[in-house]
């Protein structure tokens, strides 16, 4: 047998089909070492994972922003957040533009100014008598400094808004949110009153035990102010079993400060009626989060 054949029983849905597991996470392409540590390292991987336990929030509702074409229907662009809370501030941020603005016009009409970022593109996707209150910078938001990225801090600096409180936070850039959460002091990241995240590759970094440690980090620096309440699977990629439950290679996390809700410890079962699968692909039907 050779190191690409050894099989993962049951690590995948819809094998063998396009799009299934993303080619970023690709099992096959995974090293001998890889597949053992996931095989063997099961509790470890589990303990990393569980950190995105969502809470159930009991004294506010949950809107979808963003796309929504109905029941049935796909899309990118959309995301769960806490209704109430969108009314106390005016200041938003778009880390990772792509080809939808669906979340960022949803937000302008709620009286925000956005402001989107994106190494990728040339400007918005929307035409120019429609760009009211966006606001594009052409810079990436990572860890570090470089001279096609920045940290989010030195964003906030650039800006003017050192001393803003209440901001909305979408982030969606393609792996590098680890590291810029990572390095984001707790003093930026409260300026926030909902961060909502797409965590990718999660598979990729569930494969040793030093990138565990530094997701561990990651995760528990976002914990020490923020609960997340919302968790979706990106359906455009496929999902790996921990310890007999599902979890997603890539993931749409909404999180609130813990000072702005009230909080029971159920959690809910995912997904929920506001969700939309992002492609043509079913839902991931992750149930209850947790072991």
């Amino acid at each position: 047998m050779i190191e690409s054949e050894l099989p993962l029983p049951g690590l995948y849905a819809w094998e063998g089909q396009k799009g299934w597991p993303s080619t970023q996470s690709n099992h096959k392409r995974m090293s001998m070492q890889q597949k053992l540590f996931y095989m063997q390292r099961q509790d470890e991987i589990q303990k990393t994972w569980s950190l995105l336990k969502p809470r159930q929030i009991t004294s506010h509702n949950l809107v979808r922003i963003g796309k929504d074409q109905g029941p049935g229907q796909y899309g990118d662009g959309g995301y769960i957040m806490v209704d109430e809370l969108l009314d106390q501030g005016n200041i938003a941020y778009s880390f990772g533009v792509g080809g939808t603005m669906d979340w960022e016009v949803d937000i302008r009409e709620r009286g925000y100014q956005i402001h989107c970022y994106d190494p990728t593109v040339n400007g918005l996707p929307c035409p120019e008598e429609e760009q009211e209150n966006l606001h594009f910078h052409k810079v990436g938001i990572s860890g570090q400094e470089t001279d096609t990225h920045i940290t989010m801090a030195t964003a906030i600096a650039a800006n003017g808004h050192e001393n803003e409180k209440n901001m909305l936070l979408q982030c969606d850039i393609e792996g590098h949110e680890w590291a810029a959460f990572a390095t984001t002091p707790q003093k930026t990241l409260c300026q926030f009153s909902q961060i909502l995240i797409e965590f990718h590759w999660l598979l990729r970094f569930s494969t040793d035990l030093q990138t565990l440690a530094f997701i561990q980090r990651v995760l528990k620096n976002l914990n020490k102010n923020f609960t997340p309440y919302h968790i979706h699977a990106n359906t455009a990629v496929g999902y790996f079993m921990v310890n007999g439950k599902k979890v997603p290679e890539v993931m749409e996390i909404s999180y609130v400060r813990n000072d702005l809700c009230e909080f029971s410890n159920d959690s809910p079962t995912f997904p929920t009626e506001l969700d939309r699968p992002n492609s043509k692909k079913p839902e991931i039907q992750i149930g209850k989060w947790g072991w």
